[in-house]
């Protein structure tokens, strides 16, 4: 692969992701990423306004996981940051179909 057809990869994989404008937020999506190990369809990470310190990570994946992946992500974020996270994750999607819509 070239250059430029990574820097166009790399792209439009970053439109893919809603990250809000809080000091946490970018960094709980800097720990997903690192933490999964494939493709995501999408990923939205935002503050809770209510309510101070509760994140909410919304998560679209192109294959099937083991059911219990959330809780496990939701627990690997909890520890690692001093917040109140929560996880919701769609599984098994068709990430080429869903980035038509």
């Amino acid at each position: 692969m070239n250059l430029k057809e990574h820097i166009r990869m790399v792209l439009k994989e970053e439109t893919n992701f809603k990250i809000s404008d809080n000091k946490y937020s970018k960094l709980i999506k800097n720990i997903i990423l690192d933490y999964v190990n494939f493709n995501i369809c999408k990923l939205v990470v935002t503050q809770i306004e209510s309510i101070k310190n509760q994140y909410l990570v919304i998560l679209i994946t192109d294959e099937q996981l083991k059911s219990s992946y959330r809780e496990e992500l939701q627990k690997h974020l909890n520890d690692y940051l001093p917040l109140t996270i929560y996880v919701s994750i769609s599984d098994g999607q068709d990430c080429q179909n869903y980035k038509k819509i």
